[in-house]
């Protein structure tokens, strides 16, 4: 099985709601066959936010696979994870409407 980051907004957000939306995702992702990587399990609640993007970098480096949630559009440190998954071609897993769509290999 692969390890599958999820790539989602954090900074700033009610946890409570973050929380429930990354778990709502790992769910899919063990559904699918995915080991879910939840990266606020990694990271203690008042890490301040460079200490929280090196060990979230860290556990992306150690993953085969990514998914982006869909409210990165504002996130720095979203943004700065997604590129980095996308120019290592880690395999890019795609949900829609909460559901498993496919799982895209680049290297392929």
């Amino acid at each position: 099985m692969l390890k599958c980051y999820i790539i989602g907004a954090v900074t700033g957000l009610d946890r409570e709601i973050v929380e429930a939306k990354f778990k709502a995702t790992a769910q899919v992702l063990k559904s699918a066959g995915f080991i879910p990587v939840v990266p606020i399990e990694l990271v203690p609640e008042e890490s301040d936010w460079h200490s929280a993007m090196d060990t979230c970098i860290r556990a992306l480096l150690d993953s085969e696979a990514y998914v982006v949630q869909d409210d990165i559009a504002t996130s720095k440190g979203a943004l700065l994870e997604k590129a980095i998954a996308v120019n290592l071609d880690k395999i890019k897993v795609n949900l829609h409407e909460g559901r498993f769509l496919n799982a895209i290999n680049p290297r392929r």
